[in-house]
């Protein structure tokens, strides 16, 4: 099926997260995710700008960049746990994630 939602935590707050670290999902059985699925972690916007300032801007004028893939190791009825398995850039709580059917 197809599922958007975000991540919703870390095991390390205030903290970047990289490759092989674990993140909450805000999706989970409800929804259709099951374990073994995988979602992209995904992000608009001009990364020079968002340098410059505080926060961070969801630019609806630039399309979605995938930036990192996570793999779901265990679901609950609302919350899912990945495993960050490949990260170009970052992620950070609030990240967009999309998981869509047949990938």
């Amino acid at each position: 099926v197809n599922v958007s939602g975000h991540i919703v935590g870390t095991l390390r707050q205030g903290q970047s997260i990289g490759t092989e670290e674990l993140v909450f999902l805000d999706r989970g059985s409800k929804q259709g995710v099951a374990v073994g699925n995988r979602f992209l972690v995904m992000r608009r916007g001009d990364g020079y700008n968002q340098l410059l300032q505080l926060g961070e801007r969801d630019d609806a004028t630039f399309p979605r960049e995938t930036v990192a893939e996570v793999s779901v190791l265990d679901v609950r009825e609302e919350t899912s746990v990945g495993l960050v398995t490949r990260a170009a850039k970052e992620v950070r709580n609030g990240d967009y994630v999309r998981m869509r059917r047949g990938y």
